[in-house]
């Protein structure tokens, strides 16, 4: 086991090929960022199996030629000589794994950047971190100009881009600090989707010395999801509304059964309140509509839909559901109204029940 001057660690075991060949980490963003969070990722799963992998904050400017890093037994080495056969054997798997086609986005640069190193792995890692590494950078403070917003990022990956965002600055202008400092969590919480809704109900935690605990390290994320579930939170709100809007898929099929019944009346029925006419009594003949057959050919599951179920249809499909508080009531009742469907597609004497279904006889 070697242990490196920022406490990684390399284990050394014999290196099983099959297996570091079989499952790499592959970059999902060519980013500054994601380079970074990449390369860690990357390297730490390659160490755990033998495979030397530099460190990427042990990396300096005009050091160690090609690769990056030093081989010697001198206080300016960064590798120890006993590990030179570990990194040429590390080169050549190294530049294996890189180059495979699914290792970064389709049309990322980091393809070309691969191919130009000739065989060469740790090479190609020097270049494709380079412009990423404030070590590397001819003006670092440029990579920390901007703070990061969380925008669509999930709350973990917000945190761990604004974690690197901090590591840059530090290496970049000296500047050391982490969420751990009551600044630096003011700016993670003021750059979030939600900003206003999360500071109005931590802000009174941040400032009890006794709560303090709750807003450092892994207890942060728990901190603010907590609240984010909460029924007047602007995240839930949203996530209820972007499940109701989608649609069901289609699989080649027109979805032809939620289809909102026809403006026009049924011949020789009464006109409704609603705009729609009602089911015919008992007794009567069944007006029911032509099969609707979508391009993928007809559903075979779904029948026409009758007068009634063409009405629950509509309400249940165009119900408004509120964002603001105090909305749960017509949630519940879009539910109701959805089920109410169903249940009449089951069994369509339900829609003869002297009681609503939807509301048991309350409205």
């Amino acid at each position: 086991m070697t242990i490196f001057a920022d406490g990684t660690v390399l284990f050394h075991v014999p290196i099983d090929e099959k297996v570091v060949l079989k499952n790499p980490v592959p970059c999902r963003k060519d980013t500054h960022a994601g380079i970074r969070r990449w390369h860690d990722a990357f390297g730490e799963h390659l160490r755990n199996l033998g495979v030397h992998v530099h460190p990427f904050w042990l990396f300096r400017k005009n050091h160690g030629g090609d690769w990056g890093f030093s081989i010697g037994n001198t206080m300016m080495d960064d590798v120890p000589t006993n590990m030179r056969m570990t990194c040429l054997h590390s080169n050549v798997l190294i530049f294996q794994i890189l180059s495979q086609s699914t290792m970064f986005p389709p049309d990322s640069r980091l393809h070309d950047l691969v191919a130009q190193c000739c065989g060469d792995g740790h090479k190609a890692l020097k270049s494709i971190i380079f412009k990423s590494h404030p070590a590397h950078h001819d003006q670092p403070s440029t990579l920390c100009a901007t703070c990061p917003k969380q925008r669509d990022l999930a709350l973990l990956e917000c945190k761990m881009t604004f974690e690197d965002f901090l590591q840059v600055r530090s290496v970049a202008q000296g500047c050391s600090r982490t969420l751990d400092n009551e600044s630096e969590l003011d700016m993670f919480l003021n750059n979030m989707k939600h900003a206003d809704y999360i500071n109005r109900v931590t802000h009174d935690e941040q400032r009890v010395v006794a709560y303090h605990p709750k807003h450092q390290g892994a207890q942060l994320l728990e901190t603010i999801e907590c609240p984010m579930m909460a029924t007047d939170s602007p995240a839930r709100a949203e996530a209820i509304n972007g499940s109701r809007l989608m649609t069901r898929p289609s699989s080649g099929r027109s979805n032809s059964r939620f289809r909102p019944p026809s403006s026009a009346p049924v011949h020789g029925a009464r006109v409704n309140s609603l705009g729609t006419s009602p089911a015919p009594s008992i007794g009567s003949g069944t007006v029911t509509a032509e099969p609707l057959v979508g391009e993928g050919g007809a559903d075979p599951e779904d029948g026409p839909f009758n007068s009634y179920e063409e009405v629950f249809a509509d309400l249940a499909m165009n119900v408004e559901i509120p964002v603001e508080e105090g909305g749960t009531e017509n949630l519940q009742r879009c539910d109701m109204h959805r089920m109410s469907v169903n249940a009449i597609k089951q069994n369509s004497n339900l829609a003869y029940e002297t009681r609503c279904i939807v509301c048991n006889g309350e409205h």
